[in-house]
C-alpha cells in the first residue's frame, strides 16, 4: 500500500493506518483465519448481553459506555489480541482478508459515521470533576477515555458563575494532574503507511526493484515518476525497521 490523499481522505486515513497494521499482525502472527473463530464467539457472547440489558432501568448513554467496556471484554475471552480496536473487528466484516482501499468508500464512509457517533455516546453524561486552587467545583462533568494511547477525551460541564479566572486555575491544575507523564509523539499515518508499505514490498523484492516498481504508481504533480523511497537502500531499510518498531508494539 503506497498511501496518498488519492485513495484515502484526511478523515478516514488513521482508521485506514489501523486496519492495516492490524492486517499485517495478524498475518504475521498465522492468526488470520482465527479471526472467523474470534467472530463467532465473540457475536454469540455480545447478543447474549444485549438481550438481558433490554430490562435495564438505564439511560442510552450509560447503556452504551457499559456496552464498548463489554466488548472490549468479550474481545478478549475470545482469544483475540490485546489491542484490536473492536471498531475493526466488529464494523468491519472484511478484516483482515479485504484491504482497506479494496473496501467501496461509500461503505467505508458510512461506517465510519456510525462508528463516530457510537463513539460520541461514550463520553456523553460522566460525571467527575473539575476544581480551582480553593478546592471548589467549577466544574461537574469530565470523563477521559483514552484511544490508540494517544487522544484523552473528556467532556466539561463548566459552572460559569466562578468566573473565568477560577475556571482557567481549574484547568491549569487538571493538565498538571492528568497529562500523561511521557505522552506517545502524535503518529503520522501517512507515513506510518508508506513505512508499512515498504515492509510488504522488502518481503517480496530487493530495494532496487521495489524502487523501480513502485514508480509505476507515484507521480508528482508535473507528472514525474518516483519511488516510494529514495533508490538509496538505507532509506528503505529505516522505512521498514520502523514498521516493524510499531508492530512489535502493537499488541500488548
Amino acid at each position: 500500500m503506497f498511501h496518498s490523499r488519492k485513495g484515502c481522505g484526511d478523515d478516514e486515513v488513521e482508521w485506514c493506518f489501523l486496519y492495516e497494521y492490524w492486517r499485517e499482525w495478524v498475518n504475521e502472527h498465522g492468526m488470520r483465519n482465527d479471526v472467523v473463530k474470534w467472530r463467532r464467539q465473540f457475536e454469540r457472547e455480545f447478543h447474549a448481553w444485549q438481550n438481558a440489558i433490554q430490562s435495564w432501568d438505564t439511560d442510552d448513554t450509560r447503556t452504551e459506555r457499559d456496552s464498548r467496556k463489554y466488548r472490549f471484554a468479550m474481545l478478549d475471552k475470545a482469544g483475540a489480541p490485546n489491542g484490536l480496536p473492536f471498531e475493526i473487528f466488529y464494523d468491519f466484516p472484511e478484516f483482515p482478508k479485504t484491504p482497506w482501499l479494496k473496501i467501496p468508500i461509500p461503505t467505508r464512509r458510512e461506517r465510519l459515521k456510525t462508528i463516530q457517533a457510537r463513539l460520541s455516546k461514550t463520553i456523553e453524561g460522566s460525571v467527575g470533576e473539575l476544581r480551582d486552587p480553593s478546592g471548589r467545583y467549577v466544574s461537574k462533568a469530565t470523563r477521559k477515555d483514552y484511544f490508540d494511547g494517544e487522544v484523552t477525551w473528556c467532556v466539561f460541564s463548566i459552572c460559569w458563575e466562578w468566573g473565568v479566572d477560577s475556571i482557567k486555575k481549574a484547568f491549569d491544575i487538571w493538565l498538571a494532574k492528568n497529562k500523561p507523564k511521557r505522552p506517545k509523539p502524535p503518529v503520522e499515518h501517512r507515513a506510518a503507511l508508506k513505512q508499512l508499505g515498504a515492509l510488504r514490498l522488502m518481503k517480496a523484492m530487493d530495494t532496487s526493484t521495489a524502487g523501480n516498481y513502485t514508480r509505476d504508481f507515484l507521480k508528482d504533480k508535473n507528472g514525474a515518476t518516483y519511488p516510494l523511497f529514495s533508490d538509496d537502500e538505507s532509506g528503505w531499510r529505516r522505512a521498514r525497521n520502523a514498521a516493524q518498531k510499531r508492530l512489535k508494539y502493537l499488541s500488548w
